[in-house]
Formats: C-alpha cells, sequence, structure tokens
C-alpha cells in the first residue's frame, strides 16, 4: 500500500497526540491469552518426513502441487530400519524419480548377495542384479543419510518442510485442517489430502480411526553399524545361518555396513543391556562367513 508524506504525516500526528507509541518488544501478552494459528493452504499435508514421506513430497512438488512436510524430529536419528531397498523398491524410486537422488547421497549398489552355511561355507548365489531388467542390484544406504537427502530434494522442489513439528491434531471433512506447534507457535493447515507417513505409531492413523492388525512376531531381529570393515568384500550382501542365529550384512562402502542378527523368538533380550554391542559383535563371529572374525573386532 502507497501513502502520501501528507497521509502518512497525519498518521504520525495522530499516534502522537494518543500518547506515545509503545515498544513492541515491550508488550506482553495478558495472562490466559493464546496466539491464534495462521490458516495455511496447501494441497497436500505429508505428516513424516522420512524415507516413504519425503520422497512422496518430492514427487508431488515435482508435480507442481504445494506440499507441506511435517516432521517431529530436529535432526535424524540412526534407525535400524529402511537402509536396504529391495530391486523392486529400487524400480519404483527410479519411476518416482528419487533413485539418483539417494545414489548422489552415497547409496552402495550390491548386485549379488551371497549364502553361507555353517559346515559347507559359501553355499549360493543371488544375483540380485539379474531380478528386474536394467535394476543393477539392491540400494545400501544409512537411514538418517537417505531420509535427509530426500527431504532436501522436497524442499529444493518447492515443498515446505517443517522439522520439530509438535502436537499434530487432525480435522477431518471435506477440506481437512492439520494443526501442530514449533517452538510452542500454533499453525494451522488446510488441505485437500493429508497423508500420515509417519510409522508404525502413526498418530495419523490413530486420529483417523483406522485400525492397525498386527501378526505376531515370529523373529526377533537386532541390528548395529559396523566401520573398519578393510579388506573385507563389499561386492555381495551377506545371508548366512550359524547355530541358532541368522546373520545378514548389508554394505554401505567405505568399509562400513549395517549387520543384523535374529535369534529367533527365544533371544529377544538376548542383545539387550549395557554389554548389548559387545555381546551382539561377540556373537557376529560365526563359522561360515570367511570374514566374521574381521566384523567382530
Amino acid at each position: 500500500m502507497c501513502k502520501s508524506r501528507r497521509s502518512m504525516a497525519k498518521i504520525v500526528g495522530l499516534a502522537t497526540k494518543t500518547g506515545p507509541v509503545a515498544d513492541p518488544s515491550t508488550i506482553r501478552p495478558a495472562p490466559g491469552y493464546r496466539r491464534r494459528a495462521m490458516t495455511e493452504v496447501v494441497d497436500v499435508v505429508v505428516v513424516g518426513g522420512g524415507i516413504g514421506g519425503a520422497a512422496l513430497a518430492t514427487a508431488l512438488a515435482r508435480a507442481g502441487l504445494g506440499v507441506t512436510v511435517l516432521e517431529a524430529t530436529e535432526e535424524y536419528s540412526d534407525r535400524v530400519r529402511g537402509e536396504s531397498i529391495h530391486v523392486w523398491g529400487v524400480k519404483e524410486a527410479r519411476e518416482l524419480g528419487v533413485e539418483d537422488i539417494l545414489l548422489q547421497a552415497g547409496a552402495h549398489v550390491a548386485p549379488l548377495w551371497k549364502q553361507y552355511a555353517e559346515g559347507i561355507g559359501e553355499a549360493g548365489i543371488l544375483p540380485t542384479g539379474m531380478m528386474l531388467p536394467d535394476i543393477p542390484g539392491t540400494l545400501n544406504l544409512r537411514h538418517p543419510v537417505a531420509c535427509q537427502a530426500l527431504i532436501d530434494a522436497a524442499a529444493a522442489a518447492g515443498a515446505n518442510t517443517v522439522r520439530g513439528a509438535r502436537d499434530i491434531t487432525l480435522t477431518p471433512g471435506q477440506s481437512p485442517t492439520v494443526s501442530y506447534a514449533t517452538n510452542g507457535a500454533p499453525h494451522e493447515i488446510r488441505t485437500s489430502l493429508v497423508v500420515g507417513a509417519d510409522g508404525r505409531a502413526s498418530n495419523v492413523r490413530k486420529q483417523s480411526g483406522i485400525t492397525l492388525n498386527r501378526q505376531e512376531p515370529i523373529n526377533y531381529i537386532a541390528g548395529l553399524l559396523v566401520d573398519g570393515l578393510d579388506g573385507v568384500p563389499d561386492d555381495h550382501d551377506v545371508l548366512a545361518g550359524d547355530g541358532d542365529l541368522f546373520f545378514v550384512l548389508f554394505h554401505q562402502g567405505n568399509d562400513r555396513a549395517r549387520v543384523y542378527l535374529c535369534p529367533g523368538l527365544s533371544g529377544q533380550h538376548r542383545f539387550s543391556g549395557p554389554r548389548g554391542t559387545e555381546q551382539f559383535l561377540a556373537a557376529c563371529a560365526i563359522s561360515s562367513y570367511p570374514w566374521s572374525e574381521q566384523v567382530a573386532a
């Protein structure tokens, strides 16, 4: 809005006549006052900025939709999940346009899985690079690195990415709203579609009344990120059975791998407690895998 110098002078004069203008930094809200959220309008709200949510947000923003991603964490923590994308997932990532993002972030491609068995050694090969046309193999990348690369890509494509989102509340309807808070400040978004990508304990699922059906566990899995694997071949990932353990190793490149041990139902707490890491590494020294001692070191 443009005003003439004369009209501006009238405004200043009015302020002077009615008393001094208060310094905004000294103004404090009255007791019980609550700031009201300004309502933003977007096409899609994605709750959860993990691999799935951030990848979807990237694709939707690139297609020209207005997208807001609400992610609870300020910084992605290490998670024992989502670190090996199988070939059909790689194909979907390519079709979605995010495969190159993961590769540029340092993803390691495994064209082979080798099987090892107790008393036999190498027992078979799974040629993952031959399962689907033009897909070179499975793709391994540390979970927080993948999440950050994808949410950065979503932001670069035009999505509004909000970190540290708290108290997310859905109001359903033909034009649903999502309210949330950051640093104590309230916000509200009106949208056409809300996508819940906030994990197994999904707040969106619960507020939407969607029932989660769980199968009784048939196994337990523990995982550890292992560095210093110099000399351990990384041209293949590893599946090995040894005693009561199933051993899985996914290479991430640069002498690093994620190692999983599956001890069965009876081993639910086998690697818990203050000595859990020590016990985990000791259990990695299986007889069937030739480089297991280097993994366990």
